[in-house]
């Protein structure tokens, strides 16, 4: 784990503007990468307390439900279609990954959208 701290002081007063702290979890270095992808995300997530588990869950999930409308869009070549379920899974995508951003180290953060990258068909 890493620790983040971050102060910005006005340059003519003697006060802060920002204080960011934070303890950022790092790569699992005794994590088997041939591991499949549940066990892969789930090594990450169990690191997190039970409510953001259970968020992320519940996200992945509704990200797994739109794949079937996802595919009828672009096999249909529905641009209005295609538009409104890119929106919704961009919509769900931006909270993951804003859980990931806020609780993991940038090289966590990439690795964990490679996964989720080759999990689901359209480009997060």
């Amino acid at each position: 784990m890493s620790l983040l701290s971050l102060s910005i002081n006005a340059a003519e007063e003697e006060f802060t503007l920002l204080t960011i702290q934070g303890d950022l979890v790092g790569k699992i270095d005794s994590l088997d990468l041939s591991s499949d992808r549940d066990t892969l995300l789930n090594s990450y997530y169990n690191l997190l307390p039970q409510g953001l588990r259970t968020e992320i869950k519940t996200l992945r999930q509704i990200l797994s439900t739109c794949i079937p409308d996802y595919e009828v869009a672009v096999n249909a070549g529905d641009s209005a279609e295609f538009s409104e379920i890119k929106d919704e899974i961009d919509l769900y995508w931006a909270a993951i990954r804003s859980i990931h951003i806020q609780h993991f180290t940038r090289e966590v953060v990439d690795f964990l959208g490679s996964i989720y990258n080759n999990e689901f068909p359209f480009s997060l």
